[in-house]
């Protein structure tokens, strides 16, 4: 009779993983500039708690926009440029697997954004192009859905709902944007 059972034990390695997604960012509406749909990367790290459907993730999500400002006043003296706003959110989640090849999931993030854009200073030998920044309490809800081609590695598909809680930026709004990414996501090890 044998008193040992061997079975496979997932390590913290095989519970980690990476998504990466690419997409489009449509942003609100600003009352001092067009704001045009620009490109958003996301970059994630999360760690699935073992048997279980929760899990963290920590993002830094860089979207990138153009704008042309409607001639109000404005932070920026510029009158047609790209801003940024990256966000670092860190959060918690929910997924479900509807069968071995298909999961859903949803989660909330909260954490910092740092918006960017130019403002331009005239000198005697021209005009001189200063970046600017700041940051802002920021919030982050997304849901979206993963098909594994092998075990470790899916694709994803996620629709997001970026918020910045503060008035700031180059027309001292909040920034709100909507973007629908693709992209990979697959473990450590």
């Amino acid at each position: 009779m044998c008193n040992k059972v061997y079975a496979q034990k997932s390590s913290v390695g095989s519970r980690i993983y990476f998504p990466e997604l690419y997409g489009i960012s449509i942003p609100s509406a600003s009352n001092n500039a067009q704001i045009n749909s620009g490109f958003i990367f996301s970059s994630a790290v999360e760690y699935r708690l073992p048997q279980s459907h929760w899990f963290m993730r920590f993002n830094y999500d860089d979207l990138n926009n153009r704008y042309t400002s409607n001639g109000t006043t404005n932070y920026s003296n510029i009158i047609r440029d790209r801003m940024s706003n990256n966000f670092l959110v860190l959060g918690g989640g929910y997924r479900t697997h509807i069968h071995d090849k298909l999961a859903f999931y949803g989660i909330a993030q909260a954490g910092m954004s740092i918006s960017g854009y130019n403002k331009g200073f005239e000198t005697e030998n021209g005009i001189i192009l200063t970046p600017v920044s700041n940051t802002a309490p920021s919030v982050k809800l997304a849901l979206g859905s993963e098909y594994y081609l092998f075990k470790g590695f899916a694709i994803n598909i996620e629709v997001s709902q970026y918020n910045i809680l503060q008035r700031t930026g180059f027309d001292h709004s909040r920034f709100h944007a909507l973007s629908l990414s693709l992209g990979i996501t697959t473990t450590l090890f």
